[in-house]
C-alpha cells in the first residue's frame, strides 16, 4: 500500500484525496498490524524553509494521532522533511503546477 496523504495548502487537514487515503491507511493498519510506522511528512516549495521544515512534522503528527486515536498500539516515527523531497510530477501532471503542488503536500509512511 503506497498512499500518500495529502492536504490542504498551509494547513493540517487533508484534502479529499487525502481523506480517503487516511482511511485506507488506518484499514491497512488495522489489518496488518505492523510493529512499527514511519511517517514522512512533507511540503511544496511555497513558504520559507524552516516554516516548511515545521508544518511538515506537523502532518506527521496530524497523521500518527489518527492512527493512535484509531487503536493503534505499534511504535510510530516521524520525520519532516519540508520541500526537500518534492516528487516528480506524474504523466499528464505539469512540473510546478498546483496539482503537483498538492501532490508535494503529502505523508508518505512504510512499515519496512
Amino acid at each position: 500500500v503506497s498512499l500518500p496523504i495529502t492536504f490542504e495548502y498551509d494547513s493540517t487537514e487533508f484534502d479529499d484525496v487525502g481523506k480517503e487515503y487516511a482511511r485506507a491507511l488506518v484499514d491497512h493498519i488495522t489489518l496488518t498490524a505492523p510493529p512499527w510506522v514511519e511517517l514522512g511528512g512533507h511540503t511544496d516549495p511555497a513558504g520559507p524553509d524552516e516554516y516548511n521544515l515545521t508544518l511538515s512534522e506537523k502532518r506527521a503528527l496530524r497523521v500518527k494521532s489518527l492512527l493512535v486515536e484509531s487503536g493503534y498500539a505499534g511504535e510510530v516515527r516521524i520525520a519532516g522533511y519540508g520541500e526537500s523531497q518534492i516528487p516528480p510530477a506524474p504523466p499528464g501532471i505539469e512540473p510546478g503546477s498546483a496539482e503537483h503542488h498538492r501532490i508535494a503536500r503529502r505523508v508518505a509512511f512504510s512499515t519496512e
